[in-house]
């Protein structure tokens, strides 16, 4: 199930002296935020502390780890009794977040008012029906499209430093790199090493094949998209964080968007998030 938002709240004010505090929903959980470095997930009411050396210290024998869903990296799972304390817990947040690198510098943005949810709504759910394979027109849609399969071919063969010049997320939301960055360490510094960490993290940096593309506005163009594993099969995004498939279907067709940046066009939604 996902996260009671009063849940969220009480963690929040148990830690609000630890720092500038805030945090962004996406797919009924949190991210939790000190001086706008991320240092906790809340998943499923629970808290999960990013690891860090003097975190570890600090908790001592009460240490747990624990991971927020499948696939993600192991956190310092901290028990209810410890999250009463509030001065233990500010100061396990406090320290955490002093072990952690600096984000780039930019606007302040309060971000509580941010709902960063990766433009992959919940709410867009698929038919049952399959979507054929559609080619594309010639031209500036081609071009596009050439745009948004070269982007994912060069992050599932690893070539990151390649495709950051392929991807502008901060034209949607300017706190999309903060965010990316969140997912590993030095990712801050170097936003090739973040899509690396962010792709190792989600596991869906795949090969994209169009399925389907829409024109809008000069220089901007929707496609619908399918993700092909390893195996050769189709990547499909099952129920996530205790929903059933009634509450959240399946789906294996995703929304891209891809924009014409100083004649060059550049992918703008982040690859597919998988809780």
């Amino acid at each position: 199930m996902s996260s009671d938002q009063s849940f969220v709240d009480y963690i929040v004010d148990q830690i609000e002296n630890a720092g500038t505090i805030a945090y962004r929903k996406m797919f009924g959980e949190y991210a939790l935020y000190c001086d706008e470095k991320v240092v906790a997930l809340v998943c499923d009411d629970q808290l999960y502390i990013k690891i860090t050396s003097a975190g570890k210290k600090y908790i001592g024998r009460n240490y747990r780890e624990g991971r927020a869903y499948t696939g993600a990296k192991p956190s310092m799972l901290i028990d209810g009794e410890l999250i009463e304390d509030r001065e233990w817990i500010a100061g396990l947040i406090r320290l955490t977040a002093d072990a952690l690198p600096a984000p780039k510098q930019k606007k302040k943005k309060n971000m509580k008012k941010i709902n960063f949810i990766l433009t992959v709504v919940l709410a867009l759910t698929m038919s049952g029906c399959a979507v054929p394979w559609t080619e594309i027109p010639a031209g500036e849609e081609q071009a596009a499209a050439d745009a948004l399969t070269g982007f994912f071919n060069d992050l599932s063969s690893g070539l990151f430093d390649e495709a950051v010049p392929k991807f502008a997320p901060e034209i949607n939301d300017p706190e999309a790199w903060s965010w990316i960055a969140g997912f590993g360490e030095g990712g801050a510094e170097r936003r090739d090493l973040a899509l690396k960490n962010y792709c190792a993290a989600i596991g869906s940096c795949l090969p994209a094949r169009v399925v389907s593309s829409t024109s809008g506005e000069a220089g901007t163009f929707f496609f619908k998209v399918r993700f092909i594993k390893p195996d050769g099969d189709i990547f499909t995004l099952g129920p996530c964080c205790g929903a059933t498939a009634e509450e959240m279907p399946p789906r294996d067709t995703f929304d891209y968007t891809v924009k014409k940046i100083d004649g060059t066009y550049k992918v703008i939604t982040p690859p597919q998030y998988v809780p």
